[in-house]
């Protein structure tokens, strides 16, 4: 009786720090609704004279790429504006998170208009499953970040690829 209570334990101990590193992420997340600006100051290259970030912006926007899935653009893309508003756009996805938290009714009156796909990102957001944002990023076709004048993301997957993805468990 003693494995099965070890085991029962172990098995205990795990979801715990499961749920703790979810709460950590979401609190991450959660934490760039804080910020009014953008995370870097842009500098120009002197080698190549295309604009870039600062040290400090390029590891705070790199670790927001990726816990929203954006996992194939660097912050430091010659792209400078696929950067700013792919951050710009993650914003409001964190707004979104935010209705979540704090305005239940909003939230679920939001979510009645949202796309499916996008649905299950910010559910896969709350509950800090990297893998599944990273999943639910691919079905939007936003991990190669969100072009200028690109269609809102509750409005389904941005063109380019097709996806789908099914909800795996009912809104909490």
């Amino acid at each position: 009786m003693n494995n099965i209570a070890d085991l029962s334990q172990a098995r205990s101990r795990k979801q715990a720090e499961t749920q703790a590193a979810a709460l950590q992420i979401r609190d991450e997340l959660l934490a760039y609704g804080q910020v009014f600006g953008f995370p870097g100051e842009q500098l120009l290259d002197q080698g190549t004279q295309q604009p870039t970030l600062d040290e400090e912006g390029e590891i705070a926007l790199t670790r927001m790429f990726e816990l929203f899935g954006i996992t194939e653009l660097s912050p430091l893309d010659p792209d400078f504006d696929l950067v700013t508003e792919t951050w710009y756009r993650l914003t409001g996805v964190v707004r979104h998170l935010e209705s979540r938290r704090s305005f239940k009714a909003l939230y679920t009156r939001q979510r009645t208009i949202w796309h499916p796909p996008y649905a299950v990102y910010i559910d896969a957001l709350w509950d800090g499953d990297l893998s599944a944002v990273a999943k639910c990023a691919r079905v939007l076709n936003i991990q190669q970040g969100i072009p200028e004048g690109a269609a809102l993301l509750w409005d389904g997957p941005l063109p380019g690829k097709k996806g789908r993805i099914h909800r795996t468990r009912p809104l909490q």
